[in-house]
């Protein structure tokens, strides 16, 4: 996947010049993940490409942009520079987000298709920063932007159905523009935001919310276009360059979806029900459990099946 950022030099293509109140809310950001960072402990931080969260198995690019959204090594930021968000724009996701789509992906190496039921991994958390910056105080983090490589490779896993974004435009008044787009209707619908299309980017911490409805027609891996154009109200200038750039999601039929759910629900409630037993007894609960599953639902099909149409519902 690439990155499309505009580089035209119209006047209606220009982006805000740096200004000497930029510079400074952006100080140190020249020397993220390249300085290390002595944290006081004795320690020397290291922040190279495979810093923090070794262990992930995951592109943290992935993360960033599924908030906009985000892939196989995480890129190290040093996010310790960025103390807090002033009054300048400012585009982030949370750790919740990162959490969740961390526990559903595949170990690495496994097939893209492989189905992972969530597994809470708390030995990854604090290797996580609380934030995920890709623009911050209005400086675009060209660095994130350059590590982030979704593909077919990577796809959102299935249980992941909304991605949310966190933004300010804090002093400035900035316009916004986001275009979504399914490449693939066959498997996902259009994709929906939580906001308009277009209009104003709030001045405190506001929720921007992408759900992706799959249409359960079939099983595959469906690519959607998302476009950001963030301008300056008065002077039309771009605040930062057009971002653009395609996610893949990859999609359940409605059978397997339900299926697959299942399976989740039941691991997990056998696991809390038989905390200290592994093997037998674990796999016997899973499918006794699966069982009981798929005969509610048989039921509810055959229920639905003779249930005429005027017959009372309540």
């Amino acid at each position: 996947m690439r990155l499309h950022k505009d580089r035209s030099n119209s006047a209606d293509d220009q982006v805000e010049p740096v200004t000497d109140s930029t510079k400074s809310s952006g100080e140190g950001i020249k020397s993220i993940g390249t300085t290390p960072k002595n944290t006081g402990r004795g320690k020397v931080m290291s922040f190279s490409p495979r810093y923090w969260c070794e262990s992930c198995h995951f592109r943290p690019s992935l993360l960033l942009l599924l908030l906009l959204i985000g892939g196989d090594d995480l890129f190290a930021i040093n996010y310790h520079v960025f103390l807090r968000v002033s009054g300048q724009l400012s585009l982030w996701a949370d750790r919740h987000l990162v959490m969740r789509i961390v526990e559903s992906m595949p170990i690495s190496g496994n097939s893209p298709v492989a189905l992972k039921c969530p597994k809470t991994r708390p030995d990854i958390q604090n290797q996580i920063p609380e934030q995920l910056y890709l623009v911050f105080n209005g400086m675009l983090l060209t660095e994130v932007l350059e590590k982030i490589s979704l593909s077919e490779r990577r796809p959102i896993p299935p249980r992941i159905d909304v991605l949310r974004a966190k933004w300010l435009a804090g002093y400035e008044r900035l316009t916004y523009n986001i275009e979504l787009a399914s490449l693939n209707h066959t498997l996902l619908h259009k994709p929906l935001l939580n906001i308009a299309p277009s209009g104003f980017v709030p001045e405190s911490t506001s929720d921007v919310r992408i759900t992706l409805p799959c249409t359960g027609k079939a099983t595959g891996i469906a690519p959607f276009h998302v476009q950001l154009d963030i301008r300056r109200e008065f002077e039309g200038l771009r605040k930062i360059p057009r971002i653009s750039f395609i996610v893949y999601k990859y999609c359940l039929s409605a059978d397997k979806q339900n299926q697959f759910i299942i399976k989740c629900e039941c691991r997990s409630k056998c696991a809390r029900m038989l905390p200290h037993s592994r093997g037998e007894n674990r796999k016997a609960c899973i499918r006794h459990c699966r069982r009981q599953f798929n005969q509610a639902s048989k039921r509810r099909k055959v229920t639905e099946t003779i249930q005429p149409r005027w017959w009372p519902t309540g």
